[in-house]
């Protein structure tokens, strides 16, 4: 009868044994948790994917992925860039505008977010900022030929047209096929020949 008695105690334990290890495994799922090194990466997947559906015009979609990318990785000026690019072709200046601050907060010295206010100005007939922020940039990246390009631009606008056609020369000689700016070299020297002409008559 003892014997009977101990056997049972013995199964009793081995059973109450594997119970406790089998609950002790259901409490402790595995998580994975990926590293800083895994999300930077992943952030930049979706800055590029991002920048893919604006180029192909689908710019909703790619404000949404760039809005995902800065989520996991907010300290990146380039996924800035990217997120600004997304506002800015979905007509959201403002907010393109302060993605670009951000940027800046990041790296001062990167002529691309001087570059992308000034084209932002632009866009809002606000040419003294967008000139100011070109110049910013040309500090940085004085060979930049469309900078040097657009600030012509700029210069034409106001009728400045002495100045223009020295920084469309400036670009043509970095870039010696640049028609658009030996086009708008040949516009500024006819407004030129034009301004001159109408002061002569009146």
């Amino acid at each position: 009868m003892k014997g009977i008695f101990k056997k049972i105690i013995c199964l009793s334990l081995i059973s109450f044994y594997f119970l406790k290890v089998e609950q002790v495994q259901s409490l402790v799922p595995y998580y994975y948790f990926p590293t800083i090194k895994n999300l930077q990466k992943e952030s930049l997947s979706i800055g590029k994917n991002a920048y893919q559906l604006l180029y192909f015009g689908q710019y909703e979609q790619g404000l949404n992925l760039a809005k995902l990318a800065i989520k996991i990785n907010n300290k990146d000026e380039n996924l800035w860039l990217i997120l600004a690019e997304a506002q800015v072709a979905n007509k959201l200046y403002k907010k393109a505008l302060d993605s670009l601050n951000n940027a800046q907060k990041i790296n001062l010295n990167n002529s691309e977010i001087h570059f992308a206010k000034s084209n932002i100005y632009l866009k809002t007939l606000n040419l003294k900022n967008a000139k100011n922020a070109l110049e910013t940039g040309l500090k940085i990246d004085p060979n930049n030929y469309k900078a040097i390009f657009q600030l012509g631009n700029i210069f034409l606008m106001e009728k400045n047209y002495l100045e223009a056609i020295k920084l469309f020369e400036r670009s043509v000689k970095i870039k010696p096929n640049f028609w658009q700016a030996i086009n708008n070299q040949g516009l500024a020297y006819f407004e030129k020949k034009k301004y001159k002409f109408i002061n002569k008559t009146f």
